[in-house]
This record gives C-alpha cells, sequence and structure tokens, in this order.
C-alpha cells in the first residue's frame, strides 16, 4: 500500500520518509513503528518471503541510522547511555527540556 499510517518522532522524520520511499517496492506490512531504548523499531510482515532479507536489511539501517540523530530536532549526536537509559537527544533539546527526559522512561 502506498499509505502507512505510522506516528514517529519528527526528529526522525527524515528517515521515515527515506525507508517509506525505498520500501514501496516490497510487499510488506508495517505492524509497529516506536522508538524503543533510543533507537528506532520497525516491526513488518512480508507479504513475499521472496525479499524478506532485503526488507530486513533496510530496516536495520534505519535503526542504526536513528541511534545518532536527535529525537525531538533530527540533528547528529554522539551518544551518552547514562545508568536508566539511552539518550536520544541532542545537547540543545536536552538543556532547553523538549522532548522529555530521552530515556526510556518516556514511554510512562
Amino acid at each position: 500500500s502506498d499509505y502507512i499510517d505510522v506516528s514517529y518522532v519528527e526528529g526522525w522524520k527524515g528517515i521515515i520518509e527515506t525507508l517509506t520511499d525505498e520500501l514501496k517496492c516490497y510487499s510488506i506490512e508495517i505492524t509497529r513503528v516506536e522508538d524503543t531504548y533510543g533507537q528506532l523499531e520497525i516491526s513488518f510482515n512480508p507479504l513475499a518471503k521472496s525479499h524478506e532479507v532485503s526488507v530486513w536489511r533496510l530496516l536495520h539501517d534505519a535503526k542504526n541510522l536513528s541511534r545518532s540523530l536527535c529525537v525531538v530536532c533530527g540533528s547528529s549526536i554522539s551518544h551518552i547511555r547514562p545508568r536508566l537509559g539511552i539518550k536520544s537527544k541532542c545537547r540543545v533539546c536536552e538543556n532547553a527540556g523538549n522532548g522529555g527526559t530521552g530515556t526510556w522512561l518516556d514511554k510512562y
């Protein structure tokens, strides 16, 4: 389908848009898109097994890229791993208090 109804943090908009363009040629059903421990997690159901590995590789690349981008503004960050989670915001957004704590606690 050309229509995928998912919600995601604004900082990862570029990743999601690029990924959906790359996935248009595959028959898959996106079942979940979420921020898990400071990285993008996407689950899918392949509708044709012949391209399952290709789709998995694209999703894996998107997940890896998400680890280096601020979830609020999308700028590049270097990860600091605090005791309670993984940092997913740049210093500017962190200091401004944008987007919650930036740890797994924001889910609750």
